[in-house]
């Protein structure tokens, strides 16, 4: 199976690389116009497996350099065709929204930086470090099965992301498929 990441250059997602790290998949890191965008499907077309990574909203993969969105509901027939795991805040508001029913992971809100356990948490449960290394494990574990089903995905990843601290448990009922 032919693999597509995209993951557009972000210092404050550049653990989500961990997933992809030592595979033999295409990556896409910078798209920046519509011409981009055009290219963008094109190379989802051409790909039987789509992963989806960086910070977003229920419309979509946000462009952490430009402003706007990278996948919007423009790449919703060309994702519904593909298998995906999207790992984005509110990725699966995203695929039900443009009613993508077909057995795909996806996350909902995951709390990856301090500030957002104080936004969504009300308080700061683990410092900054702390996140980090709750980010990279969750990461490592994601790359460990992205092979797998995601049924198994989501298992494995339940199975061992397991810390009892808040924001853990907050990320564990954000880990979905559907």
């Amino acid at each position: 199976m032919n693999t597509l990441v995209i993951h557009p250059k972000d210092k404050t997602t550049d653990f989500l690389s961990l997933i992809y790290k030592d595979k033999n998949y295409d990556v896409v890191t910078d798209y920046e116009t519509l011409e981009d965008k055009h290219r963008l499907k094109e190379l989802i077309y051409e790909h039987d497996k789509i992963i989806i990574l960086g910070h977003g909203t229920p419309m979509g993969l946000l462009n952490p350099r430009k402003g706007g969105y990278i996948i919007d509901d423009s790449f919703a027939d060309f994702l519904n065709e593909r298998e995906v795991v999207s790992i984005w805040c509110y990725s699966d508001q995203f695929f039900k929204r443009n009613n993508i029913y077909n057995e795909q992971f996806h996350t909902g809100m995951i709390i990856s930086e301090t500030l957002e356990q104080l936004l969504v948490l009300g308080d700061i449960y683990l410092n900054k470090e702390q996140q980090l290394e709750n980010m990279e494990f969750f990461s490592i574990l994601v790359g460990e099965c992205i092979d797998q089903s995601p049924e198994e995905m989501k298992d494995h990843i339940l199975e061992n992301y397991t810390s009892e601290d808040p924001v853990t448990q907050f990320n564990r009922e954000s880990i979905l498929v559907f």
